[in-house]
């Protein structure tokens, strides 16, 4: 069994074996001993992960002392460095202080493994940085993994996904690993993972944990919680008042994430628990699950429902002024008119995009002069194509109305931000505060482009 996993650590005291053969070197003990015997001999090796990657023979069998930054590989408790990824080339180091090479070590990993799945219920315990795997590690704890960070990636989930089904989220006791946790939600929902959560009343994180009461850190990992219960219990603590109101707000915050269970037994459970702990009946719980599910529905209507005629015409008029851009005698000045009010991303589709973005780089690289021919060249077949088209679009005869070269632009402009509106209210049903601060960020400029647009 291999987890491939990036963190940082620092080994001391490792035995390292590796493929190759031991080599007698001249000096050798001089130049890489870092601690000797009591009758002057070398118990100790010094060596960089570079030492071990490109010339692994020499510390065959030894002893050495690796500090060092690295990414790694693990085979049960054994950990591999390889130039390519690669196991089987490998230097091995192993964690229990004892060599990767006899029968009798393969059968030691195997029991270790076997207890760890007892104890653990073959769970992963996912944690945020380094520190909170060594410590852990250091006493026993193997099935322990860092995603180094506060966010729990799709990719990471499906690296687990091919050895349990069962994940265990050990964040920091702060805002940030609350947050963290209910984003793991969204993306473990989609992966059928039981999802459970440990939080420490004794410790900021699980290093600190460790270092305080290893037995009570044990036996809090034991008393983990569905993630769902989790939610439930935050929501508890955020609004504990025994009034309509701040029953509403623990409504607002839990409800989300159980109509978003897909088990209609699992789903049930929590319907029930919630009416009890509100003091409702379980048909209001479902009524306001409802609800949510129908602004779901609205919202991707909303997505898919723009009228075609509107999405041509946001189309034509970028065309048309990258047309006119390519036309213009002096393209670098015509384009400082356009790029003072937008940016390549502002256009739609990608490969309207693309071309703006390649052209601002084009400009960069030939600040003397514009060549229709040069540029042209320098883009891609795909590419090539779309911009012969885009090239002669102004000398069709478009409807477009009344052209003012000014209100074309502020109206490119307005779609965009529309645009990215849409897609940050469709795809998140309850928006984090950065992505409120940003939908504000967005209304803020739509309102300001709307008011210039009315001048024009």
């Amino acid at each position: 069994m291999t987890i491939k996993i990036i963190i940082f650590l620092c080994f001391t005291l490792l035995s390292v074996s590796a493929v190759r053969a031991d080599p007698t070197v001249s000096e050798f003990d001089q130049f890489y001993c870092d601690e000797k015997g009591t009758q002057g001999q070398c118990v100790i090796y010094r060596a960089s992960i570079i030492n071990l990657i490109t010339t692994p023979e020499r510390f065959h069998g030894k002893r050495v002392r690796v500090i060092g930054y690295l990414s790694m590989g693990t085979e049960e408790t054994a950990l591999f460095f390889s130039k390519n990824a690669s196991y089987i080339e490998a230097v091995w180091l192993t964690i229990d202080n004892g060599p990767a090479e006899t029968e009798a070590d393969v059968d030691r990993f195997r029991k270790k493994e076997k207890k760890m799945k007892s104890e653990f219920n073959n769970r992963r315990i996912l944690v945020e940085g380094e520190f909170d795997v060594i410590s852990p590690y250091q006493h026993g704890i193997e099935n322990i993994v860092a995603i180094k960070g506060s966010a729990v990636t799709k990719d990471q989930l499906m690296l687990i996904k091919r050895y349990t089904n069962h994940a265990t989220l050990m964040l920091d006791a702060d805002n940030t690993g609350e947050d963290a946790i209910k984003r793991g939600i969204d993306e473990a929902k989609n992966m059928d993972f039981e999802i459970e959560v440990v939080q420490f009343d004794f410790a900021k994180d699980p290093d600190e944990a460790v270092r305080k009461d290893l037995t009570l850190f044990r036996k809090t990992i034991k008393k983990s919680v569905p993630v769902y219960d989790f939610t439930i219990q935050l929501a508890q603590k955020r609004y504990p008042q025994d009034d309509p109101y701040s029953k509403k707000k623990i409504g607002d915050e839990v409800l989300p994430y159980v109509e978003q269970i897909e088990n209609p037994i699992v789903q049930s459970h929590y319907v029930k628990k919630i009416a009890q702990l509100l003091g409702v009946g379980e048909s209001s719980i479902t009524q306001l699950m409802n609800r949510l599910k129908q602004k779901k529905k609205e919202r991707q209507f909303f997505v898919r429902g723009r009228k075609k005629a509107d999405e041509t015409r946001e189309i034509n008029i970028q065309r048309y002024v990258l047309s006119i851009l390519f036309q213009s005698p002096d393209v670098y000045i015509f384009a400082e008119k356009i790029f003072r009010i937008l940016t390549p991303e502002d256009f739609y589709p990608d490969a309207l995009s693309k071309i703006a973005s390649y052209f601002a780089d084009y400009k960069k690289t030939h600040q003397q002069s514009f060549s229709l021919t040069g540029f042209s060249s320098s883009l891609s077949p795909e590419l090539q194509a779309t911009f012969d088209e885009i090239y002669l679009y102004a000398t069709y005869d478009v409807d477009l109305g009344e052209i003012n070269l000014g209100k074309l632009l502020h109206e490119i402009k307005k779609n965009s931000l529309k645009r990215q509106i849409t897609q940050i209210v469709a795809t998140n049903e309850s928006p984090e505060k950065e992505e409120e601060k940003r939908l504000k960020q967005l209304s803020d400029q739509l309102k300001e482009i709307e008011k210039k647009a009315l001048s024009l």
